[in-house]
């Protein structure tokens, strides 16, 4: 993020953290929905963990290539 700060104006950035963040509400929602968490509340817990882990995977994949 701070590579938006310093590359882009103030406005370039805020559509990019807004664009981040539903692109994050879309899959979040659909993955809470297909795994049925909506319906049954013990798999909250399980598709919360499943969630963090693919974005500390994500997260650790672009550590490792940039």
């Amino acid at each position: 993020m701070m590579r938006w700060l310093l590359n882009y104006t103030t406005a370039a950035t805020i559509v990019r953290l807004v664009t981040a963040n539903a692109v994050n509400f879309i899959i979040t929602t659909a993955l809470l929905e297909r795994s049925g968490a909506h319906r049954d509340v013990r798999m909250l817990l399980p598709t919360w963990v499943f969630i963090a882990l693919v974005s500390q995977l994500t997260l650790f994949h672009n550590d490792l290539h940039s």
